[in-house]
Parts: structure tokens; sequence; C-alpha cells
């Protein structure tokens, strides 16, 4: 499928001139139609490091680790970033989870 785009709702904040991506407590929310192709190269990266991480903590421990929950924010251009104690509001709303097979 060719060009292929997702909807993506984005955080904005309006500033003195016009709107850019911010945490801010004045956000509004846009519509921004996301490369499917970028999408899946930017999380399968991410992904893929992540992993690493985490198979490294499950064999290093007597005890192993059994489930993950990640929180993803997905930017306006495709871009994938882990969501840490700097959470946004809306960036929750992706979540992966994994588990040891």
């Amino acid at each position: 499928m060719p060009n292929a785009t997702l909807p993506v709702l984005v955080e904005v904040t309006e500033t003195e001139s016009g709107f850019e991506t911010a945490l801010a407590s004045e956000t509004m929310v846009k519509r921004s139609d996301v490369s499917v192709d970028v999408l899946k190269e930017n999380l399968g990266t991410e992904v893929t490091s992540l992993l690493e991480v985490l198979e490294s903590l499950s064999e290093s421990r007597e005890w192993g680790l059994e489930e993950v929950e990640i929180g993803v924010s997905i930017s306006a251009e495709g871009g994938v970033s882990f969501i840490g104690t700097a959470s946004m509001r809306a960036g929750s709303a992706l979540r992966l989870r994994f588990r040891k097979r």
C-alpha cells in the first residue's frame, strides 16, 4: 500500500508566533497523518533496542521478567519516543506490552 498513512492526534500549544509542539498548560490537539513506512521504521528501531535491554535484564536475574508495559508517544512526523517521568497527557494513549514467551 504505497503512501499509506495513519491519523495521529498530537498536542500543540499556541505561542506568539503560531503553533508549535510543546509541553504546556495551554495545549490543543490536532490530527496529523503519519506515514506508515516512517512509523514502521521508527517504531521497529526503537522496539528492537528496547527488547535488547529487556532481554539482558531477564538473563541477569534469578527471577525472570515476565511482562513490561511501555508508554509510547508518536510525533506528527512519525517520530517515536518512550514515555519517561516527564510524560505528556496524550502520550499514554499508545502502550506496548511485552510478555516473555
